[in-house]
């Protein structure tokens, strides 16, 4: 029995290992093309109301666009009729800085997430890392897991909290928006295309 959860735990471990690697790999590709592309509207300053919009959306896009909507029926508050709306926080960092930023969000079935994200030049909101890569703690986008205690407790009570309303089920139109989005973006379509492995939810692409 016990060798039996031992075996489990390696397998489960050198399969994130494979992931974290792969992940540090296009982590760094993303930020050199990031730089080489010179995409970025502005490199500094104080975060407006239209940034804050821009990053819900494409959170918001990625949720609906990966079909991840339903998992977010265990998280968040139920809020409108039939409980078919779940509301969770969105803690903003204040500012820019060179042009990049992070915002705190529960990402379910991931779990909760620290992700930078940048503003390109047509305000499009682009978040940084992949769901499929397990959001490791060596790259710039990471599971809050990987954070102190009083740390995290410091970011969520000094930066600024917004409300974000998840439909659990969008319609066909809202999700073909979301879809396009994410094509300019670049960003991978179906991401909850994963397996559960009891209480743990294993990315697609991680074996």
């Amino acid at each position: 029995m016990v060798r039996g959860k031992i075996a489990v735990a390696g397998a489960m471990l050198l399969a994130l290992s494979g992931v974290w690697s792969q992940a540090s790999q296009q982590g760094k590709a993303q930020s050199r093309a990031l730089s080489e592309a010179g995409t970025l509207v502005r490199t500094t300053g104080p975060l407006s109301p239209r940034d804050i919009s821009a990053v819900l959306l494409a959170i918001k896009d990625e949720i609906y666009a990966g079909g991840c909507a339903p998992a977010f029926a265990d998280i968040g508050k139920s809020v409108g009729q039939g409980e078919k709306v779940h509301r969770i926080n969105v803690y903003f960092e204040p500012s820019l800085k060179q042009g990049l930023s992070s915002v705190i969000y529960k990402f379910w079935p991931f779990g909760e997430v620290k992700r930078m994200y940048w503003i390109d030049k047509a305000g499009l909101a682009h978040l940084a890392g992949h769901p499929d890569w397990g959001f490791p703690p060596t790259e710039p986008s990471y599971l809050t897991i990987y954070m102190g205690d009083r740390e995290l407790i410091h970011v969520k009570s000094t930066w600024e909290r917004v409300l974000l309303d998840i439909q659990l089920l969008p319609s066909a139109e809202r999700i073909r928006e979301a879809e396009q989005r994410q094509a300019k973006r670049g960003g991978d379509l179906h991401v909850c295309r994963g397996r559960w492995q009891g209480n743990i939810f294993i990315p697609r692409n991680s074996g």
